[in-house]
């Protein structure tokens, strides 16, 4: 009798993952939790190794000057071993540069890889000052992405206080992911005060959609309604800018302020549309998860403006 041939194994989406040791050699890693201390630990000692080299190379040069001829080689030997490190930190910095200009869009493709790049970008010392800030900047991304709020909140506002140079519209981004996650997050102070910033920088249209949509969100929070649908017109013609579910929900939002204004008439061509645009289902999911900032502008996605 033969004997019963063995099932292939389950390679189903569902099962669970390999366990070989081939697998289980190369894990994710995960970036922990934002630690303000940390960060200006780090930020610190890259600024100390920096001026350090630099007065270090100073010294020696002037020592080198001091000295007889037959001394000044061991002078000239120490410039070259700095210079060398100098040379090292800078090339590990425009390493962590390249990866980082990738990030954005690994970041909504594979989260779980774009987290493991992240951790080790984190990881190295000496960076440069502006690459770790953008190193955390994606970090707020990630975050934001997983609806982690509350931690991309803190990470907002701790980089909102450095001028990260040639950063682009970096500084406008952390703006809007500052408002959305306060509000989310029902710290109506701090959506305020990143709305207000929000006016006073130049922003791209959509830029302006998104603050506009946080905007009406904001005021439908605090109860006003007629703010809402004042120049609703401009209003929609933004939303417009956005994907067929945001600018519904949108919508949605106007005929929420409509009804609350006493507008009912106008309430109800705001819900009709919303429906058009979304339907009764989508509608009722964007209800519990509305994300503006699922569409960056498509310039900084592709990494011109940084």
């Amino acid at each position: 009798m033969t004997p019963e041939t063995p099932p292939p194994p389950d390679i189903s989406p569902d099962s669970p993952p390999d366990n070989t040791p081939d697998a289980r050699s190369h894990p994710r890693l995960i970036c922990p939790p934002f630690d303000l201390r940390k960060l200006r630990g780090h930020l610190f000692i890259d600024g100390l190794m920096r001026w350090g080299a630099g007065i270090s190379v100073c010294a020696l040069v002037i020592g080198g000057s001091l000295m007889d001829v037959s001394s000044a080689w061991l002078t000239t030997a120490m410039v070259f071993i700095i210079a060398g490190l100098w040379i090292g930190i800078g090339a590990l910095s425009a390493r962590s540069w390249h990866e980082l200009r990738q990030l954005p869009q690994l970041i909504e493709i594979d989260p779980q890889l774009a987290e493991h790049r992240l951790a080790e970008c984190l990881a190295r010392r000496f960076l440069q000052r502006p690459v770790r800030l953008l190193l955390h900047h994606r970090l707020a991304m990630l975050r934001h992405r997983q609806e982690r709020y509350a931690e991309t909140a803190a990470i907002c506002r701790e980089l909102l206080g450095y001028r990260i140079s040639a950063a682009g519209r970096v500084h406008t981004h952390l703006l809007l992911m500052l408002a959305e996650s306060s509000l989310t997050e029902n710290d109506m102070a701090g959506t305020y005060t990143a709305l207000t910033q929000l006016h006073r920088v130049k922003l791209t249209l959509t830029e302006k959609a998104q603050r506009m949509a946080l905007q009406t969100r904001y005021e439908i929070e605090m109860g006003h309604h007629q703010l809402v649908i004042a120049g609703l017109k401009d209003k929609i013609q933004l939303a417009e800018l956005m994907p067929a579910s945001q600018c519904g929900a949108i919508h949605a939002m106007f005929a929420v302020a409509a009804q609350r204004a006493q507008h009912p008439a106008l309430s109800q061509w705001l819900n009709e549309r919303a429906l058009l645009l979304c339907g009764n289902d989508q509608l009722a999911i964007l209800n519990h998860q509305i994300g503006f900032l699922d569409i960056p502008d498509p310039a900084y996605v592709s990494g011109s403006t940084i």
